[in-house]
């Protein structure tokens, strides 16, 4: 419970502290408790994992959704978190980073500037859409 109460933590992290422990034998009495008590939830895990990733790492919801998807969080939980992610700020998040990321390339060819701005945007797990939006801003 100590663990739990001080930061959210998934399921599947808890597990594993469990059996580091040495308690493989009680490890679904005890997830089962600390569910029932309500010190694990999935759903809080999720949304608060998907908002601190777009605020301090400015990471996009397909990176999200795939390290939510390692931590064995069920589908539509990580939609529903992901939902919960303000799409305005986060498409505006998208364009800063994007700018900034522009502003550090040394390249004049157009072509090779979207594909670094592209593979940059794949990397942080940006949506090719809000990608496409910032290039057509930009004239590209």
């Amino acid at each position: 419970m100590d663990l739990c109460g001080k930061i959210e933590k998934s399921p599947r992290e808890v597990e594993k502290k469990l059996k580091e422990w040495g308690l493989e034998g009680q490890t679904e009495s005890i997830l089962a408790e600390l569910m029932k008590e309500n010190f694990l939830n999935s759903r809080r895990f999720a949304t608060s994992f998907a908002h601190d990733k777009v605020k301090f790492n400015k990471w996009g919801k397909i990176k999200i959704r795939y390290a939510l998807k390692s931590h064995q969080i069920e589908p539509s939980v990580i939609e529903a978190a992901l939902e919960e992610i303000d799409r305005e700020s986060y498409t505006i998040m998208i364009h800063d980073e994007m700018e900034k990321k522009f502003k550090t390339l040394r390249e004049t060819i157009p072509f090779r500037i979207k594909s670094k701005l592209y593979s940059f945007g794949n990397q942080r797990g940006y949506e090719a859409d809000i990608m496409n939006r910032y290039f057509d801003l930009k004239g590209f």
